[in-house]
């Protein structure tokens, strides 16, 4: 009894170990001027909406999108036009998709393996409405872009 104990700790601490290393896709974050404005055409392509989230921590508005065939999108929107990120995003490349974001289970060491792959972190971890309260963080590499990691439901709890 004492050594099937001893392989399923194993087992399962193997598991863990490979899932703190697991980095899924979750969505394509799309920067918009107007979430109301773009709503209609993803709608009519199938997609289902989500709220309108008002997240005052980011300065953003975010409305989810999902269907049966694709990825989720997440649509943000500057709250402040001359103060958030996104808008100022906006003003200079325009609209269009600027982040993939990664559900990580232990975003903490996430954060570590990509800062020693030259990301920068742009903030630490803060609590998304659009999320449910779980921590996300954005990382940037000039080679690879705008990353954002969202902390998997598992660690949250």
């Amino acid at each position: 009894m004492l050594r099937k104990t001893r392989k399923y700790l194993e087992i399962q601490q193997e598991k863990s170990s490979k899932m703190d290393q697991t980095f899924t896709f979750h969505h394509l974050g799309y920067a918009t001027k107007s979430i109301e404005k773009v709503l209609p055409f993803f709608v009519s392509i199938g997609y289902s909406t989500s709220i309108i989230y008002t997240d005052d921590i980011q300065k953003v508005k975010i409305c989810l999108l999902s269907n049966d065939f694709g990825p989720i999108i997440e649509l943000v929107e500057g709250l402040d036009k001359k103060k958030s990120p996104v808008s100022n995003y906006i003003d200079k490349v325009g609209v269009t998709p600027y982040h993939i974001c990664y559900s990580v289970y232990d975003i903490e060491k996430a954060i570590k393996k990509m800062i020693q792959q030259k990301f920068v972190l742009l903030f630490n971890p803060v609590e998304a409405i659009a999320f449910s309260g779980r921590k996300i963080c954005y990382l940037f590499n000039q080679n690879i872009g705008l990353i954002e990691l969202l902390e998997n439901e598992i660690s949250s709890i």
